[in-house]
């Protein structure tokens, strides 16, 4: 039998899915098996639906908590309004503007916790791959600078990715030039070419442990 389902955590897409445990894992939080993981993590296939799945996901009988992540994408504000929109009845503490550290908040009848966190640092634009790119060792700056430079200059002879997936495409370029080559993102983590305990991955990392008291 299926164990239930007591702490979910919605996410936009498989990229997320893959990446989280091995971030936690990383930080010395055991994931567990697959069948039984210490959070459950549910694809949403873009943030439209996840807003949606938000009020449905907060009736899950047994749920303890219940946390959202999202891209800020422009306007890491907008996006929390949208999601303090979707739980404003379900709990009285809800601040106007998220807090730097991420939101972990209680139900009413102390039943519930529920934690937001904007990607990348619920302030900036940006999206997870953007939190990534921050978790990049630093001891090649000038690897880092022209990885910057040739993802513009590419840009600007062609290539055809959104501006607003600037980010994206410098992470994969950066990556393209590590041993081994290509790596996938959340291998790119597990095998520590990324920075997994980096400074700038802790305040995400509290952030998921006090929401899911692991």
């Amino acid at each position: 039998m299926p164990q239930p389902k007591t702490r979910i955590l919605l996410v936009e897409g498989k990229t997320e899915e893959r990446i989280i445990p091995e971030l936690m894992e990383a930080n010395d939080i055991h994931w567990g098996p697959p069948k039984n993981p210490i959070v459950t993590i549910l694809d949403s296939d873009g943030v439209e639906n996840l807003l949606r799945e938000i009020p449905v996901r907060l009736k899950t009988p047994g749920l303890t908590a219940l946390g959202v992540i999202v891209d800020a994408d422009d306007d890491a504000d907008a996006q929390w309004q949208r999601i303090r929109a979707r739980v404003l009845g379900e709990f009285a503490e809800l601040p106007n503007m998220l807090p730097k550290e991420g939101l972990v908040v209680t139900s009413k009848d102390g039943k519930i916790r529920f934690g937001a966190w904007v990607m990348p640092d619920n302030q900036s634009r940006g999206m997870l791959e953007t939190f990534l790119h921050f978790m990049r060792p630093k001891e090649n700056q000038l690897l880092l600078d022209h990885t910057h430079s040739s993802t513009m200059t590419a840009r600007e002879l062609g290539a055809t990715f959104k501006e607003a997936h600037l980010d994206k495409a410098e992470i994969h370029t950066w990556l393209a030039w590590q041993h081994p080559p290509g790596c996938q993102l959340h291998d790119a983590v597990k095998q520590k070419i990324l920075v997994p305990k980096h400074p700038y991955a802790g305040p995400f990392v509290t952030w998921f442990k006090l929401l899911f008291g692991v």
